[in-house]
Order: C-alpha cells, then sequence, then structure tokens
C-alpha cells in the first residue's frame, strides 16, 4: 500500500518518517514532499492510496491539496496534521471526509493508529470489491453452464436459445456449432476448476469475435461455438482457439482432443451438432493428441476386420524374423487410419488376437512372454488402456520385438537343453524348483541333465537359474512398484535376506529398497 507524507517542516517529516513502522501497519512504499505543489506532481505518478499531509504550508496548503487528490482519486483516504486546532480547518477536514485531525506536537502513537484504520479500511474495501467480482465471475459462469447444457437437449431448445440471445445480447450470430473436448487426466495432474478454464479462454474466442459457453461433463468438455462471420468456421480461424484450449489443459498434465459437430443457421439446431459430434467423437483414436477434427456429412468409413484372416498372421508368426508380421501390422494401421469410423473396440479386440497367438506359439517353444503372469482379461485391458491408435500399435510392436528376441535367444544346438531352458522361464518363481524336479519333469537323471545342460551352455543349472531369478527380478524392481522382500517371493526366493546377497553377488550392487524391508 502506498503512502504519501507532505510537510514543510523538516524536523516533523522525519521524525514521522523514521518513528513509525511502516511495514507493520501495512504501508510498503512511501514518499516525502515538502510542499503541495511537488506533492501534486508526485500524486499524478505515485498514485497513493493515503495522504498525510500538513494543513498549513506556503504556497498549495494541504486542504486544496487533498481536494485536489481526492478528485483524481475520490476512495482514497486522507489525514491531516496541524497546529492550528481552528474551526475553518475542521470543518474542511469533516467535509473532505478525512480519516482524522492530528495535531501538532504529533503524537506518534496517535497517528500510528490512524493510519492502521485507514489502511484497513482501504484493504477491506478492496476485498469486498475482489469478492463481488468473484461472485459475478461464478453467477456468469453458473449462468453460460446451464445454457450450454440446455442447448443440448431437443426438449429444452426455446427457453435456452432465448437465454443464449441474453446472455450474448450484444452480438448477433450467424453460425452454430456444438464441440467436444475428450479428457485424458493423468496420475499427476488434474483439470483444475471450470471456472479457470473459463476465465482463462473466454478472452481469446472473444478476441476471434467468437461466442463460446461449456460445461464439464465426466471426462469431456461439451462446447458451443456462435460466429459472427461465415469465415469464422473454417480450421485456420478454429484451430489456434482450440490450441490454446490443449496448451492450458497440458500445463495440468491433461491429454485432450477436439471435435466440432456440422454448422448450423439457428441456435435452436445445436443439438443437432451436438449429435454430430458425438458420432465424430471416435475418431480421435485414429489421430494425435491435441487433433481438432471437424464432423462430417458423409458417415466415416469403417474397416470390416472380420473379413481379415488371423491364419495369416499367424503364419507370419512363424517366420525366423519378425520383418513379415511387422510389415503386415503397419499396413493394418495405415489401413485402419483411412477408415477411421471403425470401432476401436474392434480394433483392440484384433490385436489382442494376434497378440494371444503369439502368446501360444511362445508356450509351444517353452518361451516366457510376459515377465509377470498375463491372463486374457489383464491383456484386453492393458490394449483397451491405449488411447490412440499409435499407442496401441506401439505397444503390440514391443511385445513381437520382445517375442522374436526371446525366440532367437532361446534356442541352442541340443532340444533337450532348449526344454530344460523353457521349462526354467516358465517356472523360476517356484521356490521348490530345483535340478531334482527338472530332471523327474525331463525324465531324466539329475546327474545325466547336470551334466549335459553345463556341457551345452558353459554353466551350471544351479547358475543359470539364479541369473533367471535375479535378472527378473531386476526387471520387477525398475517399476518401483514392489518392495524387495516382495520381489524376492515374485522370483522364487523365500528369505529375502538370501535373495539380497544373490542379487548383489551377480549385480554387483544391492537391490534398492529399504533395510527393513528385507526382515
Amino acid at each position: 500500500m502506498k503512502l504519501l507524507l507532505v510537510d514543510d517542516e523538516s524536523f516533523v517529516r522525519e521524525r514521522i518518517r523514521l518513528q513509525i513502522n511502516w511495514q507493520e501497519i501495512g504501508i510498503d512504499q512511501l514518499e516525502v514532499c515538502d510542499d503541495g505543489e511537488r506533492a501534486l506532481n508526485v500524486i499524478r505518478v505515485f498514485k497513493p492510496d493515503i495522504l498525510v499531509t500538513d494543513i498549513r504550508m506556503p504556497g498549495l496548503d494541504g486542504i486544496k491539496l487533498a481536494e485536489e487528490y481526492l478528485y483524481h482519486n475520490p476512495e482514497a483516504k486522507v489525514i491531516f496534521i496541524s497546529g492550528y486546532s481552528d474551526v475553518p480547518y475542521l470543518r474542511s477536514a469533516i467535509r473532505l471526509r478525512a480519516v482524522s485531525y492530528v495535531e501538532k506536537p504529533i503524537d506518534i502513537a496517535e497517528l500510528t493508529a490512524d493510519i492502521r484504520t485507514a489502511a484497513e479500511e482501504i484493504t477491506n474495501r478492496y476485498q469486498v470489491s475482489l469478492d463481488r467480482e468473484e461472485l459475478r465471475a461464478k453467477s456468469l459462469f453458473a449462468r453460460q453452464t446451464s445454457i450450454a447444457k440446455s442447448l443440448i437437449n431437443e426438449e429444452n431448445h426455446p427457453e435456452a436459445v432465448q437465454a443464449l440471445k441474453e446472455y450474448f445480447k450484444e452480438k448477433s450470430f450467424c453460425l452454430f456449432a456444438a464441440g467436444i473436448t475428450q479428457l485424458f487426466p493423468s496420475d499427476r495432474g488434474g483439470l483444475g476448476s471450470p471456472e479457470e478454464l473459463f476465465s482463462a479462454l473466454m478472452p481469446a474466442f472473444g478476441n476471434a469475435g467468437i461466442g463460446m459457453c461449456f460445461f464439464q461433463d465426466e471426462n469431456r468438455l461439451v462446447f458451443h461455438i456462435l460466429c459472427t462471420d461465415e469465415t469464422q468456421k473454417k480450421t485456420a480461424v478454429l484451430a489456434p482457439l482450440f490450441e490454446q484450449i490443449t496448451d492450458y489443459l497440458a500445463q495440468r498434465q491433461v491429454i485432450c482432443c477436439h471435435v466440432i459437430g456440422r454448422f448450423v443457421r439457428d441456435a435452436s439446431q445445436l443439438y443437432r451438432s451436438y449429435q454430430s459430434a458425438m458420432q465424430s467423437l471416435l475418431r480421435y483414436y485414429y489421430r494425435e493428441p491435441g487433433c481438432l477434427i471437424l464432423s462430417q456429412e458423409e458417415k466415416p468409413r469403417s474397416l470390416d476386420l472380420n473379413e481379415i484372416p488371423l491364419s495369416a498372421y499367424s503364419h507370419a508368426l512363424q517366420k525366423e524374423n519378425s520383418e513379415m508380421i511387422v510389415s503386415m501390422l503397419n499396413n493394418l494401421a495405415a489401413q485402419l487410419k483411412m477408415n477411421d469410423g471403425t470401432l476401436p473396440s474392434d480394433v483392440h479386440r484384433f490385436y489382442y488376437s494376434i497378440i494371444m497367438r503369439m502368446y501360444r506359439e511362445a508356450e509351444k517353444e517353452n518361451i516366457l512372454l510376459f515377465d509377470l503372469p498375463m491372463d486374457e482379461y489383464r491383456m484386453l485391458d492393458r490394449l483397451r488402456s491405449c488411447r490412440f491408435l499409435d499407442e496401441l500399435h506401439q505397444y503390440t510392436l514391443g511385445v513381437i520385438r520382445d517375442y522374436y528376441e526371446k525366440v532367437n535367444n532361446h534356442y541352442t544346438d541340443n532340444p533337450v537343453v532348449n526344454k530344460i531352458i523353457g521349462y526354467i522361464q516358465q517356472n523360476y518363481a517356484n521356490p521348490e524348483l530345483s535340478i531334482g524336479l527338472i530332471s523327474e519333469h525331463m525324465h531324466l537323471s539329475s546327474s545325466y541333465l547336470a551334466h549335459l545342460f553345463r556341457n551345452v551352455t558353459g554353466c551350471t543349472l544351479g547358475d543359470y537359474l539364479t541369473r533367471i531369478r535375479i535378472d527378473k527380478a531386476q526387471e520387477i524392481m525398475e517399476s518401483g512398484e514392489y518392495r524387495v522382500k516382495d520381489v524376492a517371493r515374485m522370483v522364487g526366493y523365500r528369505n529375502g535376506n538370501y535373495f539380497s546377497y544373490a542379487f548383489k553377488k551377480q549385480k554387483g550392487f544391492a537391490p534398492s529398497g529399504r533395510a527393513e524391508d528385507l526382515k
């Protein structure tokens, strides 16, 4: 808060300036003048909230200074100081609504209390003004939200259209469209309040001459766009506005995509525009985050995935490298993007069928395709969590890469040893797994099994089992989701301390986690 002190007597000015704790009473900027004329120039630049002035000064006295000051700053506060307690000056002080009239010699405590009172009154008035503005903004937002909701309901249209006209009473619109912003919040962020979004976006639309109202419906924002000009419906005009929405949400760790329904000539038809936006909404799945989709008159094309033989993919999986199946999947993704009317649920199921065929092929070779148990429902849920086709496609290509890497690294020249390796990779999490259990499964003696395995691989069965378990443990711990003792159990160790010893011996460092987790 700003205060200007004016007095022609230097010792009075200095005493007041030095003996009052300005910060304590809410004054963070202080200016001092020695006469009224100079004070007027300071007032024009400094614009103080409080004026403390001597009444009798050479040239421009305190009464005239205060009159000029209050003429330009009617909400400001004035405190008079004077050595003359005559009636005319006192009357002038009352007429100018002075906070107080302090007589000389000045009582610093009294003056400090008067300044504190003036500062508190200004602060309270400012807060009331803020509260009123906030209440007005909330009322405005609630009104536009109510209108936006009603406009998508055909039955409520007459009342909603009238309310819309009253809300935008200063503008005349010729085109209307409903739009939907699909939201994908992350665990690290959130949308924030709709009021904040409204306040942030309204200026952008207003500067473009476009009316806008919206409401939030779970993970969607429903917009209504009102154009005053035919050219405003063009992508070149709308795209920058929706880019601002995308940027605003990205700062809050929220990914989004936008769909705008067909433009209509009358606000009473906005519910139809909304319906067309809903019909086109899933097309975002075949685009990129932040995309803006305009609804088309014609129905989007779709790809009948039931007509694509899965046997061709099974055949490709049996080849010695991934070249064929990767090429097939890339072609499929390209076709889907050109046929963006295909239901994403159908795409999920198709990719799921390919991955499960890969899983079955891996089982035949005793290869553990996934490090953690993956049942059919978990896999389908994992694919459904992919928000865009590219995300699903890249995940599937990653599974394919892992599959062929494990296939190519899995084989030795000895089929018996291959079966032993496959059995270990499938059962390493069993704490009972041992040479005896493996030999029983293979119907071979323990001594022959151990000798054969070492001759072919160059390491003992025990060392190989330990390496598999520790490698798997390291992969699991990288997720950061499990405690060390839990990881130990997941890879076949009953004793956390022994697991820690084995891990450090093989990797050269201790497993991450708290020491108490090993107890």
